[in-house]
């Protein structure tokens, strides 16, 4: 993890500069072409959208661009903002052009940042862009005034947007644990995360809302992270022991067509299999997609598989006690 800077340079300049390159290509590309031909290229560029400033840049004036509303050739989506489509076609559309209404300086952020990433889902009626100055709702664009360093933007699928970090930074000020809690699992599994760390950004901002509710999140995440795989099957036998099931098998060979596994535990005649999931050893990409098809296969087979973590243990031992209890000797349970 880098060090922070001293100072933050705020610098809203990227978005400004994301879209100043998209320009420049079209310019450098089509210099001797017509209007229409320009329209198309930014079009194609910008997820079927274009911004009047944009049009006005490169020198194309009103009358062309009216010209073109009247015959319907373009379509007005938001004050200043066109498609060839009387409304956006897609999320993306729908984005960029919300981000070109404000103009080239606006960050996609909060909720539908975190859609944008794919994060969470997108249900807002409305679209949220951060902005350096006040500006008054627009019909489907919330604007939020706040003041960005240039570490906590980037540019995903063409559109300024808050990194993953700073964006579940601000939905822990306005959405529930759950929620938030759900955001982060989601970055993680997608691997979306930024240079600058969540524990960066908690540094940055002390006192911001949500921070609370951010730093217990965080904390309770670390639960298990440090526990060797020797510690936490010692725990499990010494859980299993008050349980009164049949003794496992440790370390157990199975076979399943031409694939062999070495079960944790096992229960052979339940055809039931705990395995013991610790960061150290299931944490990377290669090891979850491995596991997730020793699962498929186990279970084609008729085999029953109960992934058991140290925060199991330490938190849902009552629950997970149960769970076994029903798989292995569900007699012990009947009314």
């Amino acid at each position: 993890m880098r060090a922070m800077a001293r100072e933050t340079k705020v610098e809203h300049q990227i978005g400004a500069k994301h879209w100043s390159r998209i320009g420049e290509a079209v310019a450098s590309e089509l210099e001797a072409a017509g209007v229409d031909a320009v329209i198309a290229a930014f079009l194609e560029r910008q997820h079927d959208v274009v911004a009047r400033w944009q049009l006005l840049q490169l020198g194309i004036g009103r009358g062309a661009i009216r010209a073109r509303l009247q015959s319907r050739r373009l379509h007005l989506i938001h004050r200043g903002v066109y498609s060839p489509s009387r409304r956006a076609r897609t999320q993306t559309a729908a984005f960029t052009a919300a981000a070109l209404a404000l103009g080239p300086d606006a960050v996609l952020a909060r909720r539908s940042a975190a859609a944008h990433l794919g994060i969470r889902g997108g249900s807002a009626t409305r679209v949220e862009l951060i902005v350096p100055r006040t500006l008054p709702a627009r019909d489907r664009i919330a604007p939020i005034h706040a003041l960005l360093p240039g570490d906590e933007i980037t540019i995903h699928h063409g559109i300024p947007v808050t990194s993953a970090p700073r964006t579940i930074l601000d939905l822990a000020s306005v959405l529930p644990r759950p929620a938030v809690e759900q955001a982060i699992e989601r970055a993680e599994a997608g691997r979306v995360w930024d240079a600058l760390s969540l524990r960066d950004l908690l540094k940055r901002y002390p006192r911001r809302r949500g921070t609370r509710a951010l730093r217990a999140i965080l904390a309770d995440s670390l639960i298990g992270h440090g526990v060797t795989r020797e510690r936490l099957e010692a725990e499990f036998r010494a859980f299993l022991a008050p349980l009164a099931l049949p003794p496992p098998e440790i370390n157990a060979p199975l076979s399943v067509g031409i694939d062999t596994f070495v079960a944790d535990f096992v229960w052979r005649k339940e055809r039931v299999i705990v395995e013991l999931d610790g960061f150290a050893t299931h944490g990377t990409r290669r090891a979850f997609e491995r596991d997730r098809r020793r699962d498929r296969r186990l279970q084609a087979a008729g085999w029953r598989t109960v992934r058991v973590t140290w925060r199991h243990l330490e938190i849902e031992g009552a629950e997970l006690a149960e769970d076994l209890i029903r798989m292995i000797r569900p007699e012990s349970c009947a009314a």
